[in-house]
């Protein structure tokens, strides 16, 4: 019998054809989500083969962290914005799992991530999570996770609050907005472990941040944060 997710992604590709999810071609057989040619020419970055790269230097002076890097630069108005669109509001659950094993396969390959023991979504508070029906961050950490065989952890924190947008606030009040809203659930799960901390976009990095402190705060514990794009 065929599974309810299964059957929903029939539904699905009844009243919509099978488009690439950055540009809206038709996808040719063996492609999925992305086509091969947004593949090669979507901006990716070089951070995975680049330790000092411009996401690590969101962090320096702020928080601890082992690493960091984006799969993708991120631009108003260009394809991966889309992607991360149909990613965050449009149920595309697919494009977080599918860029996530293209993250898997960097983070193995990568020397800075090749010893990460756990991959840890960034939580939405309950309330979203219910209204969206799923949280973006922890469908690319189910793809990272499939990818690399690490293991995936996507209840290991807790967002304690609802924090409000953070598009127009100041540098200064995104720290204050997200400043104490994690708890790591469970500590004797990630204890001694290299987490990666993944996000779908990383801005200013105040809400990764404020999840790194609230894992550091477990004995031993070392974080490098992984996001699907970046802002250049």
């Amino acid at each position: 019998m065929a599974s309810f997710r299964e059957f929903g992604e029939a539904f699905f590709s009844l009243f919509y054809p099978s488009l690439c999810a950055a540009c809206a071609a038709d996808l040719r057989r063996g492609e999925q989500v992305l086509c091969l040619r947004c593949i090669l020419y979507l901006p990716q970055t070089d951070h995975f083969q680049r330790i000092e790269n411009p996401v690590r230097l969101l962090f320096a002076g702020k928080v601890g962290i082992r690493s960091a890097a984006a799969l993708f630069y991120f631009s108003k108005g260009e394809k991966v914005q889309q992607l991360a669109h149909l990613l965050k509001y449009g149920g595309r659950m697919d494009v977080g799992e599918f860029t996530g094993r293209m993250i898997g396969e960097q983070v193995v390959r990568s020397s800075s991530m090749q010893d990460v023991q756990a991959v840890v979504p960034v939580p939405l508070h309950l309330d979203r999570l219910r209204k969206r029906g799923y949280n973006q961050a922890a469908c690319i950490s189910a793809g990272i996770s499939e990818a690399s065989g690490i293991l995936h952890l996507p209840d290991a924190l807790i967002r304690l609050r609802a924090s409000d947008t953070q598009t127009r606030k100041q540098r200064f009040d995104r720290y204050q907005n997200v400043d104490g809203i994690f708890q790591v659930r469970d500590p004797a799960t990630v204890a001694g472990k290299h987490i990666l901390l993944v996000d779908d976009v990383i801005t200013t990095g105040s809400t990764l941040i404020a999840a790194v402190e609230a894992l550091r705060e477990v004995p031993k514990v070392e974080v490098s944060v992984v996001a699907m794009a970046a802002a250049r």
